[in-house]
This record gives structure tokens, C-alpha cells and sequence, in this order.
């Protein structure tokens, strides 16, 4: 894990009266995992952008991150632990973390970031987060 990316992670995209904790409980591997799972109910709105488009597979997102500027690593942030805190080309993250539970990826090269929530009786919620900076 990567405490300075997480910190820009959280400082983009978190509402800013849960950064602090939000960075506290990513630095705690007891209360990591129950962090990542709540990550949704603490993003910023005005940043997030619903995926219209139904998605079948990841080639399917990868287009949509690709015409939404994505390109070369990413860092996720994982249910995971395999996954979590570790950079991955695009493809790589796709692959291990869309249909798998909640996970943010964030490609710092756009300026983007692709957020999956929890899925359940329908489908998760998939979410563009594009940067005011």
C-alpha cells in the first residue's frame, strides 16, 4: 500500500469531513476492508458521474475508460487484498476487480478514477469520478 497515493485518492475524491478518517482506517489493516466496502456512501457527488451503459464484460469498460481519457497504470483500492494498494496496467485491474466487489482505480494520467460498488440483487453501481483539479 501506498499511504501517499491513497492520501491523493481521498483528497479527489472523498467528501472532505471524511478524509481524515478515511485515511485512517486505509492505514489500519484491521478496519481496511470495512473501509473500502463504505467507500461509496463517503464520495463526492458533484464528482461522480454514473455509467449509463450496461457492462457485460470488462472489454466493455475498458472502451468507456479508454474515450474517458484512461490510460496506462492504475492503483486500486481493493476488497481484494490480491488487488488492493497496488498499481496495475488497466487491463490487469479490469480483470481482477470489475463484477468482484467494491473497488476504486484511478488512473492518475486522466485525472479519473472508475468506482464499482457493492453489487446485489441488481447491478453495482459503476461511477466515472473526474477531478475539479
Amino acid at each position: 500500500m501506498d499511504p501517499i497515493t491513497e492520501s491523493q485518492i481521498v483528497s479527489l475524491w472523498i467528501e472532505p469531513s471524511r478524509r481524515e478518517r478515511t485515511c485512517f482506517e486505509l492505514s489500519k489493516p484491521a478496519k481496511r476492508e470495512a473501509c473500502i466496502w463504505r467507500l461509496e456512501s463517503r464520495l463526492t457527488e458533484a464528482l461522480a458521474r454514473p455509467i449509463q451503459a450496461g457492462i457485460a464484460n470488462g472489454e466493455e469498460l475498458i472502451a468507456i475508460l479508454r474515450r474517458e481519457g484512461a490510460k496506462g497504470k492504475c492503483y486500486a483500492l481493493s476488497v481484494d487484498s490480491a488487488v488492493d494498494g497496488q498499481w496495475w496496467t488497466m487491463e490487469e485491474a479490469i480483470s481482477k476487480t470489475v463484477f468482484y466487489g467494491p473497488a476504486l482505480l484511478w488512473f492518475p494520467d486522466a485525472n479519473i478514477a472508475y468506482f464499482e460498488g457493492e453489487g446485489g440483487v441488481c447491478a453495482p453501481n459503476r461511477l466515472i469520478l473526474r477531478s475539479r483539479k
